[in-house]
């Protein structure tokens, strides 16, 4: 991807997305797992600076924040050291409602009108609707939500007659039931979840566009955890335990046997300190993930490296993520084949 269309995607995600970041270390296959919660704290990106395998700073943005804790003010540099780079503002008009709740923002980029969004809330003050016009007034992005906070709706209009819609209804429990996508009005595909007296998933039925169904059947030991997978068409993914903690995840196709297996360290505290991913039908090549966490629990850095590939086509890949005592994510690094950075990100965060 070159540099600048990197860096657009960089900024059209920033756009979006303010909120802190917490990491969580799951198998492929949700476990029903006793995961502690989230630190409960607001936390927006303040400052982001990228920089090039040169050590060049190549793209920066800077946030400011209102009172309540929403962006009124973004700035920032593309291609920072070319010789054309493109500097961006983007302003934010709030508005709130008796309980402090924002119901319309505003925003304006390099001063000329870009959307308005649209916020509307339970009587507990959870969010129930977020909607987002552009100028033409075209509804392009919505979000609903049931009173749990669980999503129920997404809608996203890319192109003024292309949209995806995604429509979600859950348990009493909170477990997703049904869902079902929909591109540019017609079926895509749908999803069914079926669970028994404990609450623990027992099949799934995934229906697709040219009607093929995809089913897949768990089973669970007495103490609840998962322990297979068996899907219609073959594959069958096991998953193995020692005194209650998932150490192997091994999936099985009917023609190659085994051909990848998750393992997985904890540390004392029964916190995963290794995973390693093996890929046995591509001449055992594997991804290794350390884990190491601050003393409040949280992770505080993540290294991976994955092995030269073996098959043509392939990539490698190596760095590093590093995250504060909350979940933010304050440095990535990621590395070529020789062991030299390829690129460098920093991040500062205002929490309330």
């Amino acid at each position: 991807m070159k540099p600048i269309l990197h860096y657009l995607l960089l900024l059209l995600l920033f756009f979006y997305i303010f909120s802190c970041k917490t990491t969580n270390i799951e198998p492929e296959i949700e476990i029903d797992e006793e995961i502690p919660p989230p630190l409960n704290v607001n936390c927006k990106e303040k400052s982001r600076l990228v920089y090039s395998e040169n050590n060049q700073l190549v793209y920066e943005s800077y946030n400011e924040f209102d009172p309540q804790g929403n962006i009124i003010k973004s700035i920032g540099t593309l291609d920072k050291n070319s010789s054309s780079p493109i500097k961006y503002e983007r302003t934010y008009e709030n508005i709130y409602d008796s309980k402090n709740n924002l119901i319309v923002s505003t925003s304006y980029f390099n001063k000329g009108f870009v959307q308005k969004d649209f916020y509307e809330y339970y009587s507990n003050n959870k969010l129930k609707k977020r909607e987002s016009a552009l100028s033409d007034g075209r509804i392009y992005y919505v979000n609903e939500f049931n009173e749990k906070g669980l999503m129920t709706r997404y809608y996203y209009a890319y192109y003024k007659n292309s949209y995806d819609e995604k429509l979600t209804t859950y348990n009493s429990k909170g477990k997703l039931l049904t869902e079902k996508t929909i591109q540019d009005g017609v079926f895509s595909s749908s999803e069914i979840n079926e669970y028994d007296n404990n609450n623990l998933k027992i099949k799934t039925t995934n229906t697709f566009s040219d009607n093929s169904i995809q089913t897949i059947l768990f089973k669970y030991n007495s103490n609840k955890k998962l322990i297979e997978a068996n899907y219609n068409y073959g594959v069958q993914i096991k998953y193995i335990y020692d005194n209650g903690l998932l150490v192997s995840e091994q999936t099985f196709t009917p023609r190659e046997g085994l051909v990848r297996e998750y393992k997985y360290e904890y540390n004392t505290l029964k916190k995963v300190i290794k995973d390693i991913i093996y890929y046995y039908d591509f001449g055992i090549n594997y991804v290794e993930h350390e884990y190491f966490y601050h003393t409040n629990g949280e992770i505080q850095k993540i290294i991976y490296a994955g092995l030269k590939p073996s098959m043509p086509n392939e990539f490698y890949t190596s760095g590093e993520i590093s995250y504060d005592d909350k979940g933010n994510t304050i440095e990535s690094i990621s590395y070529n084949e020789n062991g030299s950075v390829q690129e460098r990100a920093k991040s500062s965060y205002f929490c309330k």
